[in-house]
Order: structure tokens, then sequence, then C-alpha cells
């Protein structure tokens, strides 16, 4: 009988060590961004941070507009890859890249949704397969439209910000985590304003409710910038939600 007892007392220990772990790996806030590379043939032309989300068991990665299409409405550069900064297990810190299909005219057309307007674009990367090193919101449950946000709520902008590069105590390929509340919210406009600080670099960052972590925005621009920081201009999740939809749907059909 104590042997039982015994064994069942290291069960339990041992399922609530796993429980935390997987807990502690999921809502860290530092998994949810990923920092990107917008590449030709020979050189990296643009960096900038974005995110993942999946829906319909398709995987899709979400950043502003203006990180992956110029003034012309061009895409920059013909290539992407991804740099995810995440725990493992071994509480090991590491980065890894993959490469997303190639951006051109013709994958544009069939697996970028862009919208000039709220400055978002989507791409669709593949089939959503779950990885416990890759954080992806599930965009079927996990987003808060904008109609459910409210003055005086507490959100995380996660980013990787451009202006800390010349610190040598900062890792670039770490993500800065800030908090702050929502000033103020336009429900016509799908548009949050906040008090959390932002800069260059921080465009297409995921901005979080604290909490329970689920998607609020996308950060696409810094209000009334002095010293490279400014308040967060924030288009709601219920745009990338309807974005995402629509992609989706097009994709459904060419199939």
């Amino acid at each position: 009988m104590k042997s039982i007892i015994k064994f069942l007392f290291i069960l339990t220990i041992f399922s609530s060590i796993i429980l935390n772990e997987k807990k502690c790996i999921a809502i860290n806030p530092e998994n949810i961004p990923a920092k990107f590379f917008v590449k030709d043939s020979t050189e990296v032309l643009k960096s900038g941070t974005g995110f993942y989300v999946h829906f319909d068991s398709k995987l899709f990665f979400v950043t502003a507009r203006h990180n992956i299409i110029d003034s012309t409405d061009s895409l920059i550069g013909n290539a992407f890859t991804v740099d995810i900064w995440c725990d493992y297990p071994q509480y090991m810190k590491r980065s890894y890249s993959f490469r997303a299909p190639q951006l051109t005219n013709t994958i544009r057309i069939r697996k970028i949704f862009d919208n000039s307007v709220f400055d978002i674009a989507v791409l669709y990367i593949g089939e959503y397969i779950p990885n416990p090193y890759i954080f992806s919101f599930n965009l079927e449950k996990e987003y808060c439209p904008i109609d459910s946000i409210n003055p005086m709520q507490e959100i995380v902008l996660v980013g990787f910000p451009f202006s800390l590069i010349e610190h040598e105590q900062y890792d670039d390929f770490r993500p800065v985590i800030r908090k702050g509340i929502v000033s103020n919210v336009y429900i016509k406009e799908n548009y949050i304003i906040s008090d959390i600080l932002s800069t260059t670099g921080d465009s297409g960052s995921p901005v979080i409710t604290l909490g329970n972590n689920y998607l609020c925005g996308v950060l696409i621009k810094s209000i009334n910038k002095k010293n490279h920081l400014g308040f967060a201009g924030i288009i709601s999740a219920s745009i990338v939600h309807g974005m995402v939809k629509k992609l989706n749907e097009g994709l459904n059909e060419n199939n």
C-alpha cells in the first residue's frame, strides 16, 4: 500500500512539473513574436517583427504591410527568413530560421493578402503542425474583437526595436516586452491607441492582453515620436481575423 501511495505521489509531482513547464512555454511573451528578414539573392534588405497565427489547419505569418511592400506597391526582396527566440525544455535560448515561399508577384496574388488602409500583411506559410517551439495564435478563439477592448485595459507589446541595437547588453534575437494600458479605442476605425512606448522595428509586433495572452492587435506605427519613441498605434485583431479568414477562403477555392 505504501508503495502505491509513493508511486502516485511521484506521478502527481512529475505530472505537475510537465504541465507547469508547458504552461510556462505557452504563456512566455518572449515566445510570441518572430524576427524576420526580407532578402534578395545576395543581402538582407529589411528586417522587422511579425508573428504566427493559425486558422482552419493552416499557418499564417502576420506583420505590418510596409515591412514587405514598398511605396510603389512592389514586394521588397524575394525571400523570407524567420528567427524565433524560444525556451527549450533544457532552458537553452536558441533561434532557428526557415525559408518561406518565394515572394514573387504570383505568390503575392495567391498566398499574400495585404491591406494598404490598415497597413497589415498576412502570408500563408503552409499546413499548421503544432510545434512546442513556435507560438501561434489560434484565430478561431485566441483573439479579442475590437468591441471587447476597453480603455484602461492592460496590454503588452512584444517586439524587436532597432533603437536598442547599439547597446552592448541587448541581444537583438531576444524580443523586448513592454506593458501599458489601452488609452482609447476607436471601434469604427478598428484602431487602438496605447501609452506603450514604441519605436522603429516594432511595426508588425503583436499586442496581447495581459493575463490570457489573447491577440489584441498589431502595432503599425509610433505616434508623435520624440527621440525615436512614441505612443503605440495599433490595428485591432478583428482586422487580422478578417484578413486571415478571407485569405483562407481563397486558398480553399484554389485547391
